[in-house]
């Protein structure tokens, strides 16, 4: 057999399957933003350089865990009960508020394609191990696009989960975007829009690649991850929240993905911080879509990092209510979009809607 193929093969074992029990990845949902939210427009009417188009991970949800998501939101509606919770971490051994930045690695863009996850991983890890935009995500999509036409797995242009980006990398490493002068299948920079994508074969790839965990003694430590749990098994939401503030208290950034309702009638987030719809809030709207079981099955999905929070941050949502407790996320959607490329999620929101998550340490840096 073809050396490349075992090796696809080996790595395919450590994969998670596009299908995965709880969820599965059906493609992608287009979805268009609005952009410099700051400014105001004095006609209130956006023009064509205030959007944005973005693509989201098309999730469709098992009906047991949209049956758990209902679980969760009952906790949080009955007597205030998750509010309580969210205050006795306030008063835990933790910091009250925590701003790791990403250490000079820009906000990226992902373009409208679905590659948000190479996106996640790749930042954090420029953040971590180089402190500059480095790592190519277009070769990295070009030999997942070579694995994908080799295998059953996702390329990681349009949609893939968190734990087989990582895995890819473990396995072939990474290339410095110096090297995409060269061409990565074909392609010499990073399309902002579809094309044609061709593929990087995994000769080419490891030629020019090197082991970042390796070289720069990274570790990724899961932290949560729906698809390989039973929903009945996940930690409390305080516990997971507990667990989520530790590593950022201890300086490690944490990939994450999310779920977003699609029932939101703005943008794709509901809240505002700093700046209009930079956040993502339980809106009583949203709550009480799930817990009528009016909510959709298929809902987006994105993954973003986790550099932060504030237990006295409040994001407001389009009634006015107050949601106090935030984390901070940096995006890869450009620095026009949301608080100058960074969003903000509340506690009650990730709690209830995180799929998989990933805490992203050093061990030279400690």
């Amino acid at each position: 057999m073809n050396i490349q193929k075992v090796v696809i093969l080996i790595f395919c074992f450590a994969c998670t399957s596009v299908f995965a029990g709880n969820m599965s990845i059906e493609g992608t949902i287009k979805k268009t933003i609005s952009l410099d939210s700051n400014k105001s427009n004095a006609h209130g009417i956006l023009s064509n350089k205030d959007i944005k188009q973005i693509s989201l991970l098309k999730i469709k949800l098992s009906s047991e865990y949209k049956d758990s998501l209902k679980s969760k939101m009952k906790v949080l509606k009955e007597n205030n009960k998750f509010a309580e919770s969210a205050k006795d971490i306030e008063n835990s051994f933790l910091s009250s508020k925590v701003d790791l930045g990403m250490n000079e690695t820009p906000v990226l863009d992902q373009g409208n394609h679905g590659s948000c996850a190479t996106f996640a991983v790749t930042g954090a890890l420029d953040a971590i191990a180089y402190q500059d935009d480095h790592i190519s995500q277009l070769c990295l999509l070009q030999l997942g696009q070579y694995l994908s036409e080799n295998s059953n797995f996702e390329s990681g242009w349009e949609g893939d989960f968190l734990n087989n980006v990582l895995s890819k990398i473990k396995y072939f490493g990474t290339i410095g975007k110096e090297h995409e002068k060269f061409g990565c299948g074909g392609l010499t920079s990073y399309p902002s829009t579809q094309i044609n994508k061709g593929s990087m074969n995994l000769e080419d790839y490891r030629q020019k690649s090197e082991n970042i965990f390796e070289i720069k003694n990274i570790k990724a430590k899961n932290i949560i991850n729906v698809l390989e749990s039973d929903y009945k098994d996940l930690p409390p939401q305080k516990v997971l929240l507990e667990k989520l503030k530790k590593e950022l208290d201890n300086s490690n950034r944490i990939i994450l993905g999310l779920l977003l309702a699609n029932e939101l009638k703005t943008d794709v987030s509901n809240g505002k911080f700093n700046y209009q719809l930079d956040s993502w809030v339980v809106s009583d709207e949203l709550a009480d879509k799930i817990l009528s079981d009016t909510m959709e099955t298929i809902l987006g999905g994105h993954a973003m990092v986790i550099i932060g929070y504030d237990d006295s941050a409040i994001a407001v949502d389009e009634k006015g209510k107050k949601h106090k407790g935030l984390f901070k996320l940096r995006n890869s959607w450009g620095s026009k979009a949301g608080d100058k490329g960074d969003y903000y999620v509340s506690y009650d929101y990730l709690a209830i809607f995180i799929i998989e998550a990933y805490s992203i340490t050093n061990d030279m840096n400690k």
